[in-house]
């Protein structure tokens, strides 16, 4: 590959030069949420754009009639949608998956027509840290940052002849289809894994044979028992270390925030922005809690989610830990949380602002099963959900080794014949 051969354009010269376009999303006075259907159109919102994809989960639908209506906002594959507000540089390439999916409000549709690019590669390549950064400074408002088309337009391209755009795309995008597909299995084994609870612990089926025993939850098979939360967990929380010493920060602890658990796609949180040092957590109220150990946010405007820790780690004030007492599993104790979490939330307290408290958790009622039927479920689930923490160890390699590629593939910097030493030589 030799950089002389690279060209730079603005995307909106190239829009132009293949009769593409820079499109914004219908207004609202288009298209109101009580259009919104539960069976239709999928209609992609900020809210659906992940790392150079669209997320599904609870995405906005629209019927077919109101798709015809707006007609000009349907998507095709190779377009790259940006959200108009807020986490800026998140986009996502439409896929064949996603053709004839409906641009939202709150969204930039880039479409390059016939131009000679490979939308996969730019996707790419607007995700390097820099050109994110250039699009923030170009973003507009005071409060939260804004795009325009205008702003969509004026960001720089430089790409290679379209065969080496396109090679460059074909070992990024594999990396990301493995990631992808790790992705969706681990969608599926939790999925399984919830199932099972719902069949055993909610419908009781396999146990519809025996006798069953009034209780404050309705019937339950004779022997099992109604008892509260923290009657089978242990509570924990957490801390944060002092801001003003240099020391407790930068370390090799992850220390989980609400946004860490908020923002995970995922069941497990892998990763946290912030880390911090053994000595941070020794003078601080925070402690290291052990892997698998469930986190949950206890206030603000994600109160209620919750996710498992993927490696042992700190936490904030923000959240509580859950450790199951002897006998109780962490897997049970994940997918209980998944059943009654509307319960506790609605047990969250406060005259200011509203909180899961330890009240909420000792209020929190659950069904517990005999012993050996609560150990035979989790050695059922324990496989299922050690793959999907297996897969997510693997997506975060995967992740790595394309994030080390990345600008050396879309500067010129690396040959596409040197990808594998290249990749070796990763550290």
């Amino acid at each position: 590959m030799v950089k002389d051969f690279w060209q730079t354009l603005t995307i909106g010269e190239l829009c132009d030069e293949g009769g593409g376009s820079v499109q914004t999303g219908p207004f609202g006075s288009q298209l109101h949420a009580e259009d919104y259907v539960a069976d239709g159109v999928p209609f992609v919102m900020p809210t659906n754009l992940g790392e150079n994809r669209i997320v599904e989960n609870e995405i906005a639908r629209i019927s077919v009639a109101d798709t015809e209506r707006l007609s000009r906002y349907r998507l095709r594959t190779g377009d790259i949608i940006y959200g108009r507000r807020g986490d800026i540089g998140r986009r996502a390439l439409v896929t064949k998956r996603e053709d004839g999916w409906m641009c939202g409000s709150g969204c930039i549709r880039i479409r390059f027509g016939e131009a000679e690019v490979e939308p996969r590669f730019v996707s790419f390549y607007l995700g390097q840290s820099r050109v994110k950064e250039l699009i923030l400074t170009k973003a507009v408002g005071s409060t939260m940052p804004n795009l325009n088309s205008e702003i969509i337009r004026s960001i720089p391209i430089s790409f290679p002849p379209l065969p080496i755009q396109r090679r460059i795309a074909d070992i990024l995008g594999a990396l990301d289809d493995k990631i992808e597909c790790n992705r969706r299995i681990n969608q599926t084994l939790e999925a399984m894994a919830q199932a099972l609870y719902k069949h055993w612990f909610v419908d009781f089926g396999p146990f519809r044979g025996g006798e069953f025993v009034d209780s404050e939850l309705g019937e339950i098979p004779q022997g099992w028992e109604v008892k509260s939360l923290l009657d089978c967990c242990n509570l924990l929380s957490g801390g944060t270390p002092s801001t003003s010493v240099s020391e407790y920060w930068n370390g090799e602890i992850p220390w989980v925030v609400a946004k860490d658990i908020s923002q995970s796609e995922q069941i497990f949180v892998m990763e946290t922005e912030k880390k911090i040092t053994s000595l941070g957590v020794k003078n601080s109220a925070t402690k290291i809690l052990p892997i698998f150990t469930v986190v949950i946010i206890a206030r603000g405007a994600t109160m209620g989610k919750f996710a498992l820790f993927g490696n042992d780690m700190a936490m904030n004030q923000t959240s509580y830990g859950l450790r199951g007492k002897t006998g109780f599993g962490q897997w049970w104790v994940y997918l209980t949380l998944d059943n009654i979490i509307a319960q506790l939330k609605q047990a969250a307290y406060g005259t200011i602002f509203t909180a899961i408290t330890t009240t909420s958790f000792q209020q929190a009622k659950v069904v517990v099963p005999l012993p050996s039927i609560l150990d035979e479920f989790n050695d059922r689930v324990s496989r299922w959900f050690t793959q999907i923490h297996s897969n997510l160890k693997e997506n975060q390699t995967l992740t790595r080794a394309r994030d080390y590629l990345l600008p050396k593939l879309l500067s010129g910097e690396v040959e596409i014949k040197d990808t594998d030493s290249n990749l070796e030589a990763m550290p």
